[in-house]
């Protein structure tokens, strides 16, 4: 049971860091501050140490993947293709 959104975080990048076999992740809304930019480093973490890693996010709530001004979704994908076995993606 989590109280404050702050351990909601910590108990979402925990999970990811303990992960062994597979991380899966959907948002609706998703940005790219603090928070977004510390989950996709987690992520990235799991994909180096061999998780598979799903993480599907809504275009109408979220940042717009395509936008030039956010390059850190392309650099997970980007990361993931040379680090992982499979990327799929729907940009």
């Amino acid at each position: 049971h989590v109280e404050t959104a702050q351990e909601a975080l910590l108990a979402k990048l925990m999970m990811i860091r303990q992960a062994k076999y597979t991380v899966d992740l959907t948002y609706y809304i998703f940005t790219a501050d603090n928070t977004g930019l510390a989950l996709l480093n987690e992520l990235k973490e799991a994909i180096r140490r061999g998780v598979s890693v799903r993480f599907m996010i809504d275009s109408l709530g979220s940042i717009n993947v395509k936008d030039p001004t956010h390059p850190e979704f392309k650099a997970l994908v980007d990361f993931a293709r040379k680090n992982a076995g499979f990327v799929k993606d729907r940009f």
